[in-house]
């Protein structure tokens, strides 16, 4: 009697969305220019660089075992910020350990390229053996039309302003700054908004939630980089987080128009790289990629933390999400997790606007 055994052929892969490293700040408050000096403003720091790379170290593995990696076993798109430029070369040295220089070379070609503005800068870098990123200028490297990684700005969608316009003068916006006004930790609070910016005309009748968002911010990137203490106690890290949430998840990701402009392009490739041939896809952005992600994905108003990982991991026909190694609870299908590719796409398709660049823009 012959017995036939069928092996059912697992197909697994997964999607990264991958936020930089630790930065400075990106607008300096009185006490940010005294810790951080000439150092640029929302520039990536060794500290940040090194986060990455160890990030890569501990959560991917796409090398033969002698840390050689083949270019063509993954796809990688990345904005062209500079501190997602370090990050990538970051990234990329801890993926490939013995022939980072290779792939960087061969990205840079294939994919910066297009973006470089001044040709002998960009010899300059992909002869320079990446030893030494920050001493190269990545600031040559520019995006037009730059839906993929910053549809939320003004570049793309003039429109938006107009929108956030309406939002920061409703009446619902001003209800919510008294709320935030009234709660036990907001004197503390207010104090330290007055110690980072003893010149700020803002009372603690005028001061709002973005502008305390736009505080907790900083004080995030001077904590993670160890240059101040600020002894928050447990209570006002909660305040200060939760209004940080609020601002993107109940503001900046709120309308139907800020999630085309900035998830149109997105998902679109998301959904090519459901199908791509390669096992690994990433995504190299901004914690506003991923915010504006999970603002639809989920009920959830997690946070996005330095060099996190918000990752699609596929099996066959089934998908799940995670944010840092933690499974989300998606609105894809009934069940939450594990959710059919086909109902995923058919959730997030949604979102998308074929036509998002002309109704992006002002008719006057």
């Amino acid at each position: 009697m012959l017995v036939f055994i069928l092996f059912a052929v697992i197909h697994s892969k997964q999607v990264s969305f991958l936020r930089h490293g630790i930065r400075s700040p990106n607008d300096y408050n009185d006490l940010d220019k005294e810790l951080w000096g000439d150092y640029p403003q929302g520039y990536l720091t060794q500290k940040g660089f090194d986060q990455v790379k160890q990030m890569a170290i501990n959560n991917f593995t796409i090398h033969d075992g002698r840390g050689i990696c083949d270019y063509d076993y993954f796809n990688l798109i990345s904005s062209a910020k500079p501190r997602v430029i370090h990050s990538v070369i970051a990234f990329i040295q801890g993926l490939c350990p013995q022939n980072y220089n290779e792939i960087l070379v061969q990205y840079f070609r294939d994919y910066y390229q297009q973006y470089s503005t001044n040709q002998q800068n960009f010899d300059k870098i992909i002869n320079s053996n990446f030893s030494d990123p920050f001493s190269q200028n990545f600031e040559t490297f520019k995006m037009t039309n730059d839906f993929m990684f910053h549809g939320h700005k003004t570049e793309q969608c003039p429109l938006i302003d107009v929108l956030d316009d309406a939002l920061y003068s409703s009446a619902e916006y001003n209800e919510i700054n008294k709320q935030v006004r009234q709660h036990p930790q907001f004197n503390n609070t207010f104090k330290l908004f007055k110690k980072c910016n003893p010149n700020s005309n803002v009372t603690e009748d005028s001061i709002t939630i973005t502008q305390l968002k736009k505080l907790y911010s900083n004080i995030l990137c001077n904590e993670a980089q160890g240059l101040y203490d600020y002894n928050l106690n447990q209570e006002q890290v909660e305040y200060l987080m939760n209004i940080f949430k609020f601002q993107y998840f109940g503001i900046d990701y709120s309308q139907p128009l800020q999630h085309q402009a900035t998830l149109s392009y997105i998902l679109k490739w998301l959904f090519q790289e459901f199908y791509s041939e390669v096992e690994e896809s990433f995504f190299y952005g901004h914690d506003d990629n991923q915010y504006a992600l999970l603002s639809v994905i989920t009920k959830e108003w997690p946070y996005v933390k330095f060099a996190g990982r918000l990752q699609f991991k596929i099996t066959d026909d089934y998908v799940n999400v995670f944010l840092d190694d933690r499974l989300l609870i998606t609105n894809f299908c009934s069940e939450g997790v594990n959710c059919k590719i086909s109902e995923s796409i058919k959730y997030l398709n949604k979102y998308i606007n074929p036509n998002i660049e002309r109704d992006c823009q002002l008719i006057i």
